[in-house]
């Protein structure tokens, strides 16, 4: 009996104990589970923290390129601002030398005044001086001035026939010179009897009158609109301004090239600088021109690289450009400054759209930049919640 007690009580304490273990088993089981969940939790707080803080660090690099890319473009926008101001303060120096009239006699800017408010001929059919109508770079402009010589400061006109009949009443009221280039070629034929021999060139006094002085038949006194002698006679070498066919002289020693050339080929008036320019070439030197006039170009005109001009008939012009005064180099200059100043004004606009652009992105990044931080914050928080969570659970 004591045996079977013995027995009965050792199974029952073994009941016990595996029950005991049984209960140990589960709760290290729960432990471990919650263990595992906290370790989960604690590896996804930490995957949150890192993309947060990579998050952030990207939009910080972001914000430093935006602000640097708008540190180069103010600086860029200030140097166009600068560069535009000193091209319209040049541009308001031609302009008023222009209004001055610098360079242009007394009567030719009341010529091209009236031109400019016609509405009936003569005046209507001007279309403006030479040194207006013909393009050219404006590294060529003082060479072309050269060339040209007082062609320059012609006044072109469709063609005579109101500009003669007012001439012949009106001639004597000009106080200063002014030459007329007609457009339509007179040696062509088709003129009229009265400008026979003018050839397109330029009108000169051949009656011997000073200013306000009476025609030789006691006729008109000067009535001082333009005031001063003014008439026309004799045309020049040529034929006028309409030289023979054009020798090329191109290939022989000293010649640079025809002083058509120096004309930009989309001109409006391309016949303005061949009959202008057809008899005239660019040379190296004076020595070149010399030794051209006297063979192979005999009876044209040569401008050297230096300036010099050489005339057909002997005649040899020297000495530096007219500077401002210079009509062509100052429309050929006028005409760049007016392209630099569109296209600086286009930069700037471009730029004014790019720098809004910029700062609307940087309003975009700084919100973004906000948004980063409050989760890299939050996110900092839960990671160390769940590592709390995780040694509490360990």
């Amino acid at each position: 009996d004591r045996l079977r007690a013995d027995a009965a009580a050792a199974d029952g304490a073994k009941t016990d104990a595996d029950a005991r273990l049984e209960e140990e088993e589960n709760r290290l089981a729960v432990a471990q589970s919650a263990a595992d969940k906290s370790a989960a939790v604690a590896a996804a707080a930490g995957e949150r923290f890192r993309a947060a803080a990579s998050r952030l660090a990207d939009l910080h690099a972001v914000r430093s390129s935006l602000l640097k890319a708008r540190e180069k473009l103010a600086r860029r926008l200030s140097e166009l601002r600068e560069r535009h101001g000193a091209g319209a303060a040049r541009l308001a120096i031609l302009n008023e030398l222009d209004e001055r009239g610098e360079g242009v006699g007394v009567a030719l800017r009341e010529v091209l005044r009236r031109a400019r408010a016609a509405t009936a001929p003569p005046w209507s059919l001007v279309r403006g001086t030479v040194a207006e109508l013909l393009d050219c770079d404006l590294d060529d402009a003082a060479l072309l001035e050269v060339a040209l010589g007082e062609r320059a400061s012609l006044v072109v006109i469709d063609d005579f026939d109101a500009l003669l009949p007012h001439l012949e009443r009106h001639s004597a009221e000009y106080r200063s010179r002014v030459g007329y280039f007609s457009r339509r070629d007179l040696t062509a034929g088709g003129a009229a009897d009265s400008a026979a021999g003018l050839r397109g060139f330029k009108l000169i006094d051949t009656r011997g009158r000073g200013p306000g002085q009476p025609w030789a038949s006691g006729g008109r006194q000067s009535s001082e609109v333009f005031g001063g002698p003014e008439s026309f006679a004799t045309p020049p070498r040529h034929g006028g301004l309409t030289p023979p066919a054009r020798q090329d002289l191109n290939g022989l020693p000293g010649i640079v090239g025809p002083a058509v050339d120096l004309v930009t080929p989309d001109n409006a008036f391309p016949e303005l600088a061949e009959r202008l320019l057809g008899d005239t070439w660019v040379v190296e030197s004076l020595t070149d021109a010399a030794k051209l006039s006297g063979g192979a170009g005999r009876g044209r005109r040569f401008v050297t690289r230096g300036g010099e001009l050489l005339e057909a008939g002997g005649v040899l012009v020297v000495g530096p450009p007219r500077g401002e005064a210079a009509l062509l180099t100052r429309t050929a200059e006028r005409r760049r400054l007016r392209a630099e100043l569109d296209q600086t004004a286009a930069a700037l606009a471009g730029g004014a759209e790019r720098r809004d652009a910029l700062g609307e992105k940087l309003t975009e990044v700084e919100a973004a930049l906000d948004g980063a931080t409050r989760e890299k914050e939050e996110a900092a928080a839960a990671l160390a919640a769940a590592d709390r969570d995780r040694d509490r659970t360990g």
